[in-house]
C-alpha cells in the first residue's frame, strides 16, 4: 500500500521509545506523511505526556526504563 505525500496530515502522534535512533526514524517517516510528532524517552514520560496531550495515536515500545510499555498502556486504558 502506497500512502500519499500527506496521508497523515494533522494526525498527532506520540512516539514513546528509549532508543533515540528509533525515535528519529519514526519521526522522519511520520513527518513526511504530514503527522505532528512528539516523543518521549521512557514509559513514565510517555504516560505523563499522554495524560495531558491530545494525541490521535501513541506508538509505544515495550521494554523501556522507568516504566515499560505494557504498564504505561495499561495505566492509560
Amino acid at each position: 500500500v502506497e500512502l500519499g505525500a500527506h496521508a497523515l496530515a494533522g494526525v498527532k502522534v506520540l512516539v514513546v521509545d528509549d532508543a533515540s535512533d528509533n525515535q528519529q526514524l519514526l519521526t522522519t517517516f511520520l513527518n513526511r506523511q504530514g503527522a505532528l510528532v512528539d516523543t518521549a524517552e521512557n514509559g513514565l514520560i510517555g504516560y505523563k505526556k499522554a495524560l495531558v496531550g491530545d494525541y490521535d495515536v501513541i506508538l509505544m515500545d515495550i521494554q523501556m526504563p522507568e516504566m515499560d510499555g505494557y504498564t504505561a498502556t495499561q495505566k492509560l486504558r
